[in-house]
């Protein structure tokens, strides 16, 4: 299964997402219980990475696409959940990022 590593990091990023969300959600409330959900999340996530990498074994390329869609994570639940704006740089540098997913998943004959 050459392809295994999408489903998984998509499982991954489902986990992240809920981290993030509720770490966010602590900060905002100070309430130690939606600390504690988001530590389980960022842990799922982070055990996933495992199997991932392992699927894939590309360090440099899986390192690249796990941090830019990290960040598109963090920036879409920013905006839409949080109601936090980017500038103008922000947005440049978040679609480098997306580039960068594209050209690094692409495979070249």
């Amino acid at each position: 299964m050459k392809y295994l590593w999408v489903p998984l990091t998509l499982v991954a990023l489902v986990f992240y997402s809920v981290g993030e969300y509720y770490s966010k959600t602590y900060v905002d409330t100070g309430r130690k219980s939606l600390a504690a959900i988001a530590t389980l999340a960022y842990l799922v996530c982070t055990i996933l990475w495992f199997p991932t990498l392992k699927n894939n074994n590309h360090l440099a390329i899986m390192s690249v696409i796990w941090s830019v869609a990290y960040a598109l994570v963090g920036i879409t639940i920013g905006l839409s959940v949080f109601q936090e704006k980017l500038t103008l740089i922000q947005w440049v540098g978040t679609a480098l990022g997306v580039v960068a997913i594209l050209l690094l998943s692409i495979e070249w004959h």
